[in-house]
């Protein structure tokens, strides 16, 4: 009887002692339905022109190309990534976009990053779609700098959000002026 005591003991003892010990908490992350980019500062610069390229990763699929004036926002396909290139205006009136070979072209100067709709997610299960603001930062010798600003999300119900508050805007700005600096970027190329 004894022993019978002890065992039951324990066995209430274990079940109301409450154990902390390895927790794992998983961020759950939802996939977005529509992701927008827009470019901030483009009016900065009037003799360039930004294209956005945008190849889909499929077979025999054909390259599409979004030039940026400072309202367009572009929608980037979760199956087609898009990379940005900064052009002059007059090279690319006299060249057009599909005579210029952009990996390799002397006179266009390709972005520091790729917009890839599949790999951006949000915690927010509610929120349906996200707008980016990108700011071109400057031009080194063969390529573009640009940070990105500000992200807004829309819920479901097509109510905005900024996924980034604003006071951090301010810090954005400051980074963007110590980028140029520390890279010693240029207006122009």
């Amino acid at each position: 009887m004894k022993r019978a005591k002890y065992i039951l003991l324990l066995v209430l003892t274990i079940l109301t002692v409450r154990i902390y010990g390895d927790v794992i908490l998983v961020e759950h992350k939802y996939p977005l339905s529509r992701v927008f980019v827009k470019i901030g500062n483009l009016n900065e610069y009037p003799d360039i022109e930004i294209v956005g390229l945008s190849k889909s990763l499929a077979l025999f699929s054909k390259m599409e190309a979004y030039v940026f004036d400072s309202t367009s926002c572009v929608e980037v396909h979760s199956a087609s990534p898009l990379t940005f290139y900064a052009v002059k205006k007059d090279y690319l009136k006299k060249n057009k976009i599909k005579n210029i070979t952009w990996e390799e072209d002397e006179n266009v100067r390709k972005c520091n990053g790729v917009v890839d709709a599949k790999n951006i997610h949000t915690t927010n299960p509610t929120i349906q779609e996200i707008e980016f603001t990108f700011y071109i930062a400057g031009f080194t010798e063969n390529s573009m700098v640009m940070i990105r600003i500000s992200n807004i999300g829309k819920f479901k119900d097509g109510e905005p959000v900024s996924i980034i508050p604003e006071n951090l805007q301010e810090k954005y700005q400051k980074l963007l002026q110590k980028v140029t600096i520390e890279r010693n970027l240029k207006k122009t190329f």
